[in-house]
């Protein structure tokens, strides 16, 4: 569902304050969603209503500095969704380690889709610690 920037951020930086892991796409060509320009995993580290940065720096303590990607939100439009919005041969894996999506379609027209992973204590029991 198309959302407004002021929502976007709410929901971002509710998975900031989370501390949720997500996983960050680029897709430069957005008919073809099998092949992302690059993919990083990482928490959401800054976050306003003019750009978001997301790296790996709590993830991975000595490089995770250096995995990183910041989008300009100014501009952007939004869309929000969960797995039942996914393509139908990705919803059940989307579903089970993933809470929700935001796409983020920048002025260049490429796109972002950030997926929040479901919280750690979740995943755990799911995949059996």
């Amino acid at each position: 569902m198309e959302t407004s920037l002021y929502d976007a951020v709410s929901i971002m930086r509710k998975w900031q304050q989370e501390k949720r892991v997500v996983q960050c796409s680029i897709y430069d060509l957005p008919a073809d969603a099998e092949k992302a320009s690059f993919t990083i995993f990482g928490r959401i580290e800054h976050l306003d209503e003019t750009n978001l940065r997301i790296d790996a720096r709590t993830i991975f303590e000595r490089l995770g500095q250096y995995i990183a990607c910041t989008i300009v939100l100014s501009g952007a439009r939004f869309h929000f969704g969960g797995y039942r919005d996914a393509p139908p041969e990705t919803a059940q894996q989307f579903e089970r380690s993933f809470d929700s999506f935001l796409q983020i379609i920048p002025e260049s027209g490429s796109v972002c889709e950030i997926m929040a992973a479901k919280p750690s204590a979740e995943l755990m029991d799911q995949f059996g610690r």
